[in-house]
């Protein structure tokens, strides 16, 4: 079976065989190549400080290949005390991936899903083994600061991120993102994760994991929507539902930005700017304004908040009006890939801001959120 860099639409509408691929690592060592599934799902949620997480079933004994390509079998629930076990929360990590392909065709492909820490593994009542693993933010999350941290004398955005990492840890750096120093005045406490958050916000920048755990920061979304890919229903159609959903709770259409006063007697006010919705059925004009407010001490030009507060608006308004789209599994589809919808005649187009993707044939259909914001 030959690999194929990306799957074509024809392979995913129609029948074809799809199998996981979870291997377990320890220190950066594999200890499990073959991780043995029986049902589970990967999700990855936009709106959550961990976006991604992993839920795992394997049976309680399997056979697989060792690392050392001895066919043993093997118990798969931890004793609690074996560091070098494969589904242990000592730090272990698994890898996820499906693999897709035509019999027929003799073509195929795989595609990684994600790297996630094991959180929880426990025995059930029919004695599988339950796995629960959260993408490697959550390493960040628990790890907080031991002491608060002033920004270094030439510390900028990238520089004061990078170094809040903790070890182990290394981003890549969107060069649309223009860097900029960062006030001296500031100091960040002793949580990690929020002090990550707020330079990505002032930025503004999307904090991102790619399918192997590294941390990416990307520039705002376009407001135009391309998309890259169409799902919809009917013959050769992999939709089986797209239910809308919109709610006035939680939705703003105005967001406040503005710098923190830095401590200097300056005699100026802090600087803020606002963004707010002009056009469509949640213009503040006939929608009655909603307003969210944003504050940082990173912010120190009125550039600098009107940026922050247009892509916080944007981000906001983005799940406001939502279509839960039920299709066949597609793993191309993760967080912010812009999609177009057709289903009964009706087309939408907008950004992933939710997927949940099944690991297995009976595991289901995949389900994808689509935020299409004010349009």
């Amino acid at each position: 079976m030959s690999m194929l860099a990306a799957a074509p639409d024809s392979l995913l509408a129609g029948w074809a065989s799809w199998s996981p691929q979870v291997a377990s690592w320890y220190l950066g060592q594999v200890v499990a190549l073959e991780v043995p599934v029986r049902g589970g799902s990967v999700t990855w949620d936009a709106s959550r400080t961990v976006q991604g997480s992993l839920e795992l079933t394997v049976p309680r004994f399997a056979v697989v290949d060792d690392v050392d390509g001895v066919r043993r079998q093997i118990d798969w629930l931890p004793p609690g005390t074996r560091a070098d076990h494969p589904l242990e929360r000592f730090g272990q990590e698994l890898t996820a991936a499906v693999e897709v392909g035509s019999p027929l065709r003799r073509e195929g492909f795989i595609s990684r899903l994600g790297r996630f820490a094991i959180q929880e593994t426990s025995e059930q009542d029919d004695g599988s083994v339950q796995v629960n693993a959260s993408s490697r933010l959550q390493i960040i999350v628990d790890a907080g600061l031991t002491t608060p941290v002033a920004p270094r004398e030439d510390g900028t955005l990238a520089s004061e991120f990078r170094r809040l990492l903790p070890a182990g840890f290394a981003v890549t750096i969107d060069p649309a993102l223009v860097d900029r120093p960062v006030p001296r005045s500031l100091e960040w406490a002793d949580d990690r994760m929020a002090a990550l958050l707020s330079i990505a916000n002032a930025w503004p920048a999307r904090l991102r994991e790619d399918v192997d755990g590294n941390l990416l920061l990307l520039p705002p979304l376009p407001d135009v929507v391309t998309p890259t890919i169409t799902l919809t229903d009917g013959e050769d159609g992999t939709i089986v539902s797209a239910p809308r959903s919109t709610t006035r709770a939680g939705t703003y259409n105005q967001v406040v930005a503005r710098g923190e006063d830095d401590g200097e007697d300056t005699g100026r006010p802090p600087v803020q700017a606002t963004a707010e919705m002009t056009r469509g059925p949640l213009a503040t004009s006939t929608y009655n304004p909603v307003t969210a407010y944003y504050a940082s001490p990173l912010l120190t030009t009125e550039a600098q908040c009107r940026a922050a507060a247009s892509t916080r608006l944007a981000n906001l308004l983005r799940p406001a009006r939502t279509i839960t789209v039920t299709h066949a599994p597609d793993p191309r589809i993760m967080l912010d890939t812009a999609v177009r919808a057709r289903r009964d005649d009706s087309t939408w187009t907008g950004y992933v801001v939710a997927t949940q993707i099944p690991l297995t044939a009976a595991d289901g259909p995949q389900t994808t959120i689509v935020g299409i914001g004010g349009q």
